[in-house]
């Protein structure tokens, strides 16, 4: 176990006391080097990406060593009377039991800039985000806790106006002074680490407590609060503290008394429990029938890189790179399947829109499974301004089946949510994404920006290839299948 609680042990105790006991004392698991974690890898690589670049950009300094945290804070303590060293990245700092190291700090006569180095683009408002704000802030805590007079805080985030093209005008990186925020949040975290951290680091683990932290925690319904509630709170959508506070004694939605304050969304998926199974809005239903044929079913894959490939695009643009279509020429027929996957090393961009046209054609009904679809079109037509009318033309053709199935076939299965891979199960449980070499958008994404970016063996991209087509096939093939199910259910109700 861990002697000194760490900044991400930290923050989830905020939220959650329990699970942030639990963590401290999680062993690191080795990754399967048989099943590639792209995610991962993805993260790593734009990382050390990101904070080359920073290093390079706040100049000569002196990186000081990583490893027992003992012998790095030793280093750093001894690093910071060299008053020749300007600039020291990865400083290493223990107190009040926790350990934090600084991406960088910079000397200001006798004090310190504590700098933190994001990959995310510099704010439109100007404003730091709270949670940067809180990584900040826990930096500095434990570096003044260590004797580190600091002067100010600094987020260095990617400038949402940099371009390649513009490379020897505008720098990669904006800064955003955080010093106020910072500062505060420090005297908030002040007046609870020691509480915090007696917590994480005695013998006791504490005791679970209800609360919006529980949605999505991978303890709730294993070995915490959701142990056999089959139909959690947190199933109901858009859930806010102040309505879990009034729900919280009732436990799970079938409890929930029939006249308790709900919003329309939540009253449709407390209505399915209730009843035990799928609530059907004929009338939401009936939006299919306004549809043209062909009926064409649209996904796309894409990377997002806070370095970009290409000119003309923004840090953290989506760009599609693949994409898949079912085809239903007229009722009754069988889908035919279109694929479009770019090959890596080039500006595929024209390609992919020019076959993407013509799979499309200029008739049809263009459905997607969220606003994903329109919003990708809709980047091409800016990286691309040329296509800009053709891409407008495109979106007003487009349906979203996920508010039509959100509000028009609300399914107990589907646990409060409306996502393709929640009701896929319900309308045709073979077609799973378990066991798919690349099961997921994060996956695929990572693996084709690694391959674009010459990060993966030349031997490795075939079998990404396939393991890419078989996934966005399945997603339209899913939405495919979607559409049958509520004309079906709709039928069914009539």
């Amino acid at each position: 176990m861990r002697t000194h609680v760490t900044k991400a042990v930290f923050l989830d105790a905020l939220d959650c006391p329990r699970r942030a006991w639990r963590a401290h004392r999680e062993e690191r698991e080795e990754a399967d080097p048989l099943a590639p974690d792209y995610e991962s890898t993805f993260r790593t690589w734009q990382g050390n990406e990101i904070h080359t670049r920073a290093r390079a950009a706040l100049g000569a300094g002196v990186m000081l060593p990583s490893g027992a945290v003992a012998d790095a804070a030793r280093a750093t303590q001894s690093a910071l009377t060299d008053a020749s060293i300007p600039v020291l990245f990865e400083a290493t700092f223990t107190a009040h039991g926790c350990v934090a190291r600084a991406d960088a700090i910079r000397r200001v006569g006798t004090s310190w800039e504590v700098i933190e180095v994001k990959s995310a683009k510099t704010p439109e408002d100007g404003k730091p985000a709270k949670d940067y704000v809180d990584d900040l802030a826990y930096t500095v805590l434990v570096a003044e806790g260590a004797g580190l007079s600091v002067s100010s805080a600094t987020l260095m985030l990617v400038n949402r106006d940099y371009r390649l093209e513009r490379d020897a005008i505008v720098p990669f990186f904006g800064t955003v002074d955080a010093t106020v925020a910072v500062r505060k949040q420090v005297r908030a975290f002040a007046a609870v680490v020691e509480s915090l951290g007696s917590v994480v680091l005695g013998p006791n683990e504490p005791d679970a407590l209800l609360t919006l932290a529980c949605r999505g925690c991978a303890h709730f319904g294993v070995d915490c609060l959701g142990v056999g509630i089959p139909d959690p709170l947190f199933d109901l959508p858009r859930l806010s503290a102040k309505k879990l506070d009034a729900l919280a004694p009732y436990e799970r939605i079938s409890r929930i008394p029939r006249d308790a304050d709900l919003t329309a969304n939540q009253r449709r998926v407390a209505a399915a429990v209730w009843r035990g199974e799928a609530i059907v809005d004929i009338a939401e239903l009936a939006r299919l029938d306004a549809l043209a044929y062909p009926l064409l079913f649209l996904d796309f894959e894409s990377i997002s890189t806070a370095v970009p490939f290409f000119p003309a695009t923004p840090p953290h643009q989506q760009v599609a790179f693949q994409y898949s279509l079912h085809r239903v020429a007229r009722a009754g027929l069988a889908p035919e399947q279109l694929a479009f996957l770019a090959e890596t090393g080039a500006d595929w961009r024209e390609t992919l829109f020019a076959r993407l046209c013509a799979d499309l054609g200029e008739t049809g009904t263009i459905f997607s499974y969220s606003p994903f679809e329109t919003q990708i079109i809709r980047g091409i037509g800016e990286m691309l301004p040329h296509h800009a009318a053709t891409c407008e033309a495109l979106v007003a053709r487009i349906v979203d089946l996920e508010p039509i199935v959100r509000t028009g076939w609300v399914h107990p299965a589907f646990r409060g949510r409306s996502s393709i891979k929640k009701v896929l199960p319900v309308v045709d449980p073979a077609l799973s994404y378990d066991g798919l070499a690349i099961g997921e958008g994060g996956a695929a994404s990572s693996a084709f920006a690694l391959m674009q970016a010459g990060r993966l063996p030349g031997s490795a991209h075939a079998g990404i290839r396939t393991a890419l087509l078989t996934y966005c096939e399945q997603d339209t093939l899913a939405m495919v299948k979607v559409h049958a199910r509520l004309q079906a259910e709709r039928a069914r109700s009539e």
